[in-house]
C-alpha cells in the first residue's frame, strides 16, 4: 500500500435491518442507510499500513421505532402503489392510531426517511443523508461513533 496513501473512505447504502413487511415490493432504495466506512494509516516507525473497517446503521426514527419491537413496521416506499400500496398506508395508519408506531417521532423530523442516499461531512461531524429529510445523526469522524 503505498506510503502516503492515509485516510477514510465511506460510503452508505440501503440495508434492510429486520425482514421486509413485503419482499416482493422492495425497491433498491428502501432499506435502512448503513454507512461503511475503511481506514488507513500508517504506523510511523514502521512505515507498515494500519487498516481498520467499522460500520453503523444511521439512527432514523424509523429504524429506532422498529428497533424498540425488533421488527420492520413501516411499509417500503418503492412497494406503495396499488392495491398493495393502499393495503400496506392503511395498515400504517392504524398502527399509528392504535399506539404501535409513535406518531410524533414522524412529525419531529417531518419523515420516516432512511438516511441511506448520501454523506455529509461538516464542522468534523459527519450526517446520513436522504432526499425527503433532514439529515440524521451526528457520527464523529472515524470510528463512526456517535
Amino acid at each position: 500500500m503505498p506510503a502516503d496513501l492515509d485516510g477514510v473512505f465511506l460510503r452508505t447504502g440501503p440495508n434492510p435491518k429486520f425482514p421486509l413487511i413485503n419482499e416482493e415490493q422492495y425497491g433498491w432504495f428502501d432499506g435502512d442507510g448503513h454507512i461503511h466506512g475503511i481506514q488507513v494509516a500508517h504506523d510511523a516507525q514502521s512505515k507498515e499500513a494500519l487498516v481498520s473497517y467499522s460500520n453503523r446503521w444511521v439512527e432514523t426514527s424509523k429504524l429506532l421505532q422498529e428497533e424498540e419491537v425488533n421488527k420492520a413496521i413501516f411499509p417500503n416506499p418503492a412497494g406503495s402503489h396499488g392495491w398493495v400500496g393502499f393495503y400496506e398506508l392503511a395498515k400504517e395508519s392504524i398502527a399509528e392510531s392504535s399506539g404501535e408506531v409513535d406518531i410524533s417521532k414522524k412529525l419531529a423530523t417531518g419523515s420516516l426517511g432512511r438516511g441511506n442516499t448520501a454523506l455529509l461531512y461538516h464542522h468534523n461531524k459527519l450526517y446520513g443523508l436522504y432526499e425527503g429529510d433532514a439529515p440524521y445523526g451526528e457520527y464523529y469522524y472515524f470510528g463512526i461513533e456517535k
